[in-house]
C-alpha cells in the first residue's frame, strides 16, 4: 500500500496555538505534540489542496506537506495569509515505463547501483531511493525574495536544495519528500493524515499509534 499523507506544521512550540487556529477556521482535527519548533496537525478538510480557511486564520508560519509517496510530492508554506513558496515534484508516468522497459520489469535485479550509496539495500520498501531514479517532474513558485524571517538557516539552506533542482540534477543529489521532511526539522509526517487516524480515542496509524493526540471538534 502506497503512502498518501497530508499534514499541516505550524512553526510554533504551544499546541494551544494549533488548536486556536483550527477552532478559527471552523473545522475540526487532530493535533500532535510539540517537536523542534513545529506543531503538526491535521484537518478534516479535502487532501492535497492547502485549505483556504486556514489561510485565512493563519497568523504564523505554516506549512502543508503532502507525500504520494511513489507518485510525488509537494509542500505550499503561508506567513499569515501571504503565500512564501510552493513547491511539486511529480514521477513521470511514461518514464516509469521506460524503466520497467529497460529493466525487464525487475528493477531490484537490474536498477543502476552506481545511483546508491548502499545499493544492497535497494528494495520497493526504499522508495526513497526509487523517488531518486524516476525522472521527475518539478513546478516551483517562491513568492519571497529571501528566507530570512521565516525559516532558519538549516531549513533556508534545505529550500534553497530543493529550489535549484532541476530535470539535470543527478539522481544522488536530489531532494525527496523524506530529505525535505527531515532537513525542515519535521517529525510528525509518515503517514500522516486526517484519514488515517482513529476516533474514539484518537489513534495514529503506524509508529505513532501509541502517541496522545490532542482532538479538536
Amino acid at each position: 500500500m502506497s503512502e498518501f499523507s497530508c499534514s499541516y506544521h505550524l512553526k510554533t512550540e504551544s499546541v494551544d496555538d494549533c488548536v486556536n487556529l483550527i477552532k478559527k477556521a471552523n473545522t475540526t482535527g487532530f493535533v500532535f505534540p510539540a517537536r523542534d519548533g513545529w506543531v503538526s496537525f491535521v484537518v478534516d478538510v479535502p487532501d492535497y489542496v492547502f485549505s483556504k480557511s486556514l489561510i485565512d486564520a493563519n497568523d504564523g508560519v505554516l506549512l502543508n506537506f503532502i507525500n504520494a509517496e511513489d507518485h510525488g510530492w509537494s509542500f505550499e508554506v503561508f506567513n499569515n495569509s501571504s503565500k512564501v513558496c510552493k513547491f511539486e515534484s511529480y514521477y513521470c508516468e511514461e518514464d516509469d515505463e521506460d524503466m520497467d522497459e529497460e529493466t525487464d520489469g525487475d528493477i531490484d535485479e537490474d536498477i543502476d547501483e552506481d545511483l546508491f550509496d548502499e545499493p544492497d539495500e535497494l528494495s520497493f520498501d526504499n522508495i526513497g531511493d526509487y523517488a531518486r531514479y524516476f525522472t521527475i517532474e518539478y513546478n516551483f513558485e517562491k513568492c519571497v525574495e529571501s528566507w530570512d524571517g521565516v525559516f532558519d538557516q538549516n531549513q533556508s539552506r534545505m529550500l534553497d536544495r530543493v529550489f535549484a533542482m532541476d530535470k539535470n540534477t543527478p539522481p544522488k543529489e536530489r531532494v525527496t519528500a523524506w530529505d525535505f521532511a527531515n532537513g525542515m526539522g519535521l517529525y510528525f509526517y509518515e503517514w500522516v493524515s486526517y484519514s488515517y487516524i482513529s476516533p474514539e480515542p484518537p489513534t495514529v496509524y503506524g509508529e505513532y499509534k501509541d502517541l496522545k493526540i490532542t482532538e479538536v471538534i
